[in-house]
């Protein structure tokens, strides 16, 4: 496989973006994934609330300062 830079050039979303954002679709897919996450018992306990508060918390450049 080749590397081409141009390829990751570009208008990015950020994580964060994703997580901060309360779009109706962003907060539905958040709402789902936590359900998906329930239905595990490691990740249940794994989580200890939300699937978005999960990922705020375990994305370390997460906050305005990024």
């Amino acid at each position: 496989m080749d590397f081409n830079v141009n390829d990751w050039l570009g208008d990015w979303i950020s994580f964060e973006h994703l997580i901060n954002n309360h779009d109706p679709n962003l907060d539905r897919a958040w709402k789902d994934s936590t359900k998906a996450m329930r239905s595990k018992p490691l990740f249940a306990i794994m989580m200890l609330g939300d699937a978005r508060r999960f990922w705020a918390k375990a994305c370390k450049t997460s906050g305005k300062e990024w």
